[in-house]
């Protein structure tokens, strides 16, 4: 790299900055249904300032080689996403966030009868915001049709002297949205969080169990392709 290379590099992490992997904020908005069962406000806070780790998602597109004439081009036809992300969470004295997705998963599947709930009922909206030094956000993943799909392991043993436990969690998403340091739904224009983070929108899809065994022998699927075609993106 010659001296010139070297300074523009320089200039431009002066003039630009750099951004740090641990000022983020993970955002939790609970669907609505959920908030009377272990569902609650001090929850979603405890949970967001104890998401040790996170991951901001990526994607890719598929594709498919066409050849006319010479070496063959390969042309995009659809959008892939991640669809999971993992989050460790430092775990409280007594084990909160443990009971709060074990809370969640029975409110997706009875851990009784087996039965699951209807999906429209349990997904939730998160966003994973990147901060510059002055809190500010610069960076906003938001992803939709958030549910967890799995509790990690605990490893406990006598070795493990004054040793923190922390809990795993893997949530399943549809897809995630960009915003360039905008707010979203529950944080105002100044970045200042509102609490109440529940999920409202977008209307929910068609009510129909999602369970093997489920009578749609009545269900008018032509009438649910046209009323919630749009939000079939």
């Amino acid at each position: 790299m010659t001296d010139s290379n070297i300074n523009n590099m320089m200039s431009s992490i002066i003039g630009n900055g750099v951004a740090f992997s641990n000022r983020y904020e993970v955002q939790f908005y609970l669907p609505s249904d959920f908030m009377g069962h272990e569902g609650s406000l001090d929850n979603i806070r405890n949970l967001e300032l104890r998401a040790e780790s996170v991951t901001i998602p990526g994607r890719s597109l598929s594709t498919t080689p066409y050849r006319f004439y010479g070496p063959a081009r390969n042309f995009p036809y659809e959008q892939l996403y991640s669809g999971e992300i993992s989050i460790s969470f430092i775990v409280s004295a007594n084990l909160s966030e443990r009971h709060f997705f074990e809370g969640w998963l029975n409110f997706i599947s009875n851990p009784n009868n087996y039965k699951f709930n209807y999906y429209d009922k349990y997904i939730s909206k998160m966003a994973i915001v990147l901060l510059d030094r002055t809190n500010r956000m610069v960076f906003v993943s938001e992803l939709e049709e958030v549910y967890p799909k799995s509790i990690g392991d605990i490893s406990l043993g006598y070795d493990k002297n004054d040793e923190i436990i922390k809990q795993e969690v893997t949530f399943h998403f549809r897809k995630y949205t960009v915003q360039e340091g905008r707010a979203i739904q529950g944080v105002n224009d100044r970045g200042i969080i509102d609490p109440l983070r529940i999920t409202k929108e977008p209307p929910p899809p068609p009510r129909v169990p999602l369970y093997p065994g489920g009578n749609l022998a009545n269900t008018d699927f032509d009438d649910i392709a046209t009323k919630y075609s749009k939000y079939l993106i």
